[in-house]
């Protein structure tokens, strides 16, 4: 039952944290409209692209040895906590220099203050993520869950305080920059207090040694940060803040939605790397079950976002942003790969391909950027959108492709039944009734589970296979 416990703490936790933070983000885009948003957003890609050298894979490695070897846990931390506390110092360094000799010669809005409030934010989100790994390698996502919930709450309290009292972005960065120190405290304190672990003296002769093992996990997270940012990168620079805002609206609102594969594999990864090692089956039969059930999910809210977009965007967003509808419905179409992909790598990194992992990511970000060039010149942010779409079911084939060099691959025949069940959902929302689509999404949802039931796309027989197949 464990696993099955612990994944339910991740995807509640997240969820809330998710809802919490896009509450802020929705509240923060309508406050600041496009333009500043788009700034928002710029800073925030910058950031995160320069910081990724402070992450060097050392939570994907940490889970990975930790959950192998526990005892390992304090000698790891206390070298991962001083590596990258120096890391830190040399990105806020980097940031300085890209801002006075490229940034600050841009057409943007941006100054030196947002760029250094966002990526010391993002310093600080690194040092706590340290803790966090010694939490889900110990499989004690209760523990990240509780973090998780509590800083959230924060973030959202004094992000809300700061639009309130009518504080522009500067002052705003700030007040969330100091949520993510409290969160490095209640990091530390939850550690230390709940899951009664140490911290050992950092050893410089283990740093090097260190910084070789994460390697595979560093080019990965590092085209991973590529990955999700260059679009917003390309379109600040091409198309400007305005536009940057308006892609940044709609991207903001996928990312809440892939907190279902992020703790979904998560939660799955220590369980992988052990299994990989001792009964290579049981990961095989995981693997299937969790993509299977990650498309179920996925295709209905795909359907359903696609098709009551405009009804929630108009809800949610200011009339400046009527231009969103048209960029989330062509990018709605990337969440069943991503979901999947959630899953494909966490099986790569368990299996010990990291760097089948990686390759795959920069094939797709090869694409991403591609097309991205060719294609948000001409349309702007909906090419953006269809650059996201495109270089995401190719990561989803490469990734698939991998997994299926090694183990068996996922019964096709089987999948024909969630999109029979999609196209009843669809139907359901498209009733001329004379009320809105969101009216109709409570039927439309239940229509598909329904369909999906009768047609035994989701048995009993299912859950009892994948909590045999994880040893539950």
């Amino acid at each position: 039952m464990k696993v099955a416990r612990n994944t339910s703490w991740l995807v509640v936790a997240m969820f809330v944290s998710r809802i919490l933070t896009a509450v802020f983000v929705i509240l923060l885009a309508n406050y600041l409209l496009p333009d500043n948003f788009g700034i928002y957003n710029f800073a925030m890609a910058v950031s995160y692209v320069v910081a990724v050298m402070a992450d060097w894979g050392f939570d994907e490695l940490a889970v990975k040895e930790v959950s192998r070897k526990p005892s390992r846990g304090p000698d790891i931390l206390g070298n991962m906590l001083a590596i990258r506390a120096l890391l830190g110092l040399a990105t806020i360094g980097i940031l300085a220099a890209l801002y006075s000799v490229m940034f600050a010669r841009l057409p943007t809005g941006m100054s030196l203050s947002i760029l250094l409030l966002a990526g010391t934010m993002l310093i600080l989100e690194k040092v706590s993520g340290s803790f966090i790994s010694m939490f889900q390698a110990h499989e004690r996502m209760e523990l990240h869950a509780l973090t998780n919930i509590l800083w959230s709450i924060l973030f959202l309290s004094l992000g809300i305080a700061g639009i309130l009292l009518g504080y522009d972005l500067v002052r705003i960065l700030f007040l969330l920059l100091l949520s993510y120190a409290v969160n490095l405290i209640i990091s530390l304190s939850v550690y230390t207090f709940k899951l009664r672990g140490g911290v050992n003296r950092p050893r410089v002769s283990d740093w090097l040694p260190l910084l070789k093992k994460a390697s595979p996990f560093t080019l990965f997270i590092m085209v991973s940060v590529l990955y999700g940012h260059v679009i917003i990168l390309l379109l600040a620079v091409i198309r400007g803040d305005f536009e940057t805002g308006i892609y940044g609206a709609s991207w903001k609102i996928i990312v809440f939605f892939g907190a279902i594969p992020y703790s979904f594999g998560r939660a799955l990864y220590p369980v992988f790397s052990k299994f990989s090692l001792t009964d290579i089956s049981v990961m095989d039969t995981a693997y299937k079950y969790s993509l299977r059930y990650l498309l179920i999910i996925s295709l209905p809210l795909t359907i359903g976002l696609f098709i009551v977009a405009e009804d929630m965007l108009g809800i949610i967003y200011r009339v400046e942003y009527s231009q969103t509808v048209s960029v989330f419905r062509t990018m709605v179409w990337a969440i069943p790969f991503l979901f999947m992909n959630g899953s494909l790598k966490m099986v790569l990194w368990g299996s010990d391909r990291t760097l089948a992992s990686s390759r795959n990511l920069i094939v797709a970000s090869m694409v991403l950027v591609v097309t991205g060039v060719l294609l948000i010149p001409g349309y702007g942010t909906v090419g953006a959108a269809t650059a996201i779409v495109l270089a995401e079911m190719t990561h989803f084939f490469a990734n698939y492709h991998s997994v299926t060099s090694y183990m068996e691959p996922v019964g096709l025949s089987l999948l024909w039944k969630p999109y029979l069940a999609c196209g009843v959902m669809a139907a359901v929302l498209y009733i001329p009734l004379g009320i809105g689509m969101l009216s109709l999404l409570p039927f439309a949802i239940a229509a598909y589970f329904i369909i999906l039931y009768l047609v035994k796309g989701v048995t009993r027989e299912d859950l009892g296979v994948l909590k045999a197949a994880l040893g539950l």
